[in-house]
Order: C-alpha cells, then structure tokens, then sequence
C-alpha cells in the first residue's frame, strides 16, 4: 500500500488540476477541489486493490478521470471509458495522463467479451437510462469471477440527498437502499459479497463558504478518519451520502 508521503502526493496532483479548472470558472468540479473530497477517492482505488492486487480494470464513466489516474498509480492496467467529454474533463485528463475511450452509446460497451478483471462504476449506475441493459454488458465484459465494484451509490435515506432535493440541486434520478441495491444486483447475474455506506460527511461543498471548506481541505486526514467513525455508528450511518458494493460475476 502507499504511504502517507505518497498519497499526499497523488491527492495534491488531482487537487491542484481539478483547482487550474475551477479558477478558469468551471462550476462542475467541486467533488475535487477539496483534498478531504479527493482522499476519499484514493481510499475507494485502495479498497479495491484489497480485493484484487493486479488485472486490468474498466474506469466505466470515468468522468475527470481521477479514478483512473489512481488506480494506475496502484499498478493496474486501467482503460477509461466515457460517453462524453466535455472541455474540462479533457483538460484534467490531460494533467492526469489519462487517455479516454469515448463512444456514445450509453448503454453497449466497445470491449470483447471476458476482457476485464474488474469493472469500477463510481458515481456512474444510478445516471445510466437502461439500467438492466448497462449491468447486462458490465456482465458480459467481465472475466469469470470478475469483480463489479459500485462507489457513490446515492442512499434514499441520505439526509445530504434531501437537503439537494429541497434547494432543487439533486443531480441523481435514482435512490436505493442496501436492499433493493441487492436485490437488483443479484437479478442481473451479481453475487455481492460487501456493501457499505460512504458520506456522512458532505463531499460537494459548493455551498459552503471558502472558509469553511479550508477547514475540510487542510486537516483532510482528521476528517476522514472522524467519517471512518461516524459511519461504524449505526442509527447515524442509515443517512449517509451513498452506498457501495462489491460484487462477483456469477457463472
């Protein structure tokens, strides 16, 4: 695993790009311009490098690219894929030295059958307009016993997700439980074998004042632990931001 000087690092690389982004006015970066936010991302890249310590990876809906640019970092054979690019995601991809594939089908994907170890949805499922049919080729691009793994799922319980609502700045058509996560899942040809909750601390903090947000982004390490210890308290874990799951393909 890396160390603490190493992930600093790799957290100030994509901070400082996603920062070059926003002080040219990009309004769509706030989920990286805070290192508490980023951190949070490499912790993700680190889980699955528990699961799985090497193999290629499919960065599906990789966005900025941050967590391709990660999981590379951690040793894997990372293709990124997007339907969609617009200015700014080429312009921290390019900080990053991530090079996308970009198709624009939503819902078939450019690869062969059985070509991936393991395909990473973060933040990306619940925006998908065919939901059975994006899980049937996440499926079908997978090795046998590959792993699927889910991050930013929203949570229907989320108090985060009720207060965008109530502003009218909810960008996710789609809330679950860990239940119904599972269920869908397990329909669609998935044996999960880990789900979690994630955010009980805000991460998009667009509506916080800069000051406030520095307290977030200089003492980063403390509030990801403090969030560590909110979430292993269980009444208070129901409302957190988002679910994730790790799932196996079944045969």
């Amino acid at each position: 695993m890396l160390s603490k000087r190493e992930r600093r690092d790799l957290i100030d690389v994509v901070y400082k790009a996603a920062m070059e982004e926003k002080i040219r006015g990009n309004e769509h970066v706030d989920n990286l311009t805070s290192r508490f936010s980023v951190q949070s991302y490499l912790d993700m890249a680190e889980e699955i490098k528990k699961y799985l310590p090497k193999g290629r990876i499919l960065d599906w809906g990789c966005g900025y690219g941050h967590m391709s640019f990660f999981l590379r970092k951690l040793g894997f054979e990372v293709v990124s894929y997007d339907v969609f690019q617009d200015n700014s995601q080429k312009l921290i991809m390019k900080s990053l030295e991530v090079k996308p594939v970009v198709k624009d089908d939503g819902t078939l994907l450019p690869f062969e059958d059985s070509s991936f170890d393991a395909v990473l949805s973060c933040g990306v499922l619940e925006h998908v307009g065919n939901e059975q049919g994006s899980l049937k080729e996440v499926r079908r691009v997978l090795k046998k016993n590959g792993y699927f793994f889910i991050y930013r799922f929203p949570n229907i319980l989320s108090y985060t997700e009720l207060i965008a609502t109530i502003r009218n700045k909810s960008c996710h058509p789609v809330k679950y439980t860990i239940s119904v996560l599972k269920k869908r899942l397990g329909s669609n040809g998935f044996n999960v074998i880990k789900t979690g909750r994630e955010n009980i601390i805000p991460k998009n903090l667009s509506f916080i004042p800069v000051k406030v947000k520095n307290i977030f982004n200089y003492n980063y390490e403390l509030w990801g632990l403090l969030e560590k210890a909110l979430l292993h308290i269980p009444v208070v874990s129901l409302f957190c931001g988002a679910l994730n799951a790790v799932c196996i393909k079944q045969d």
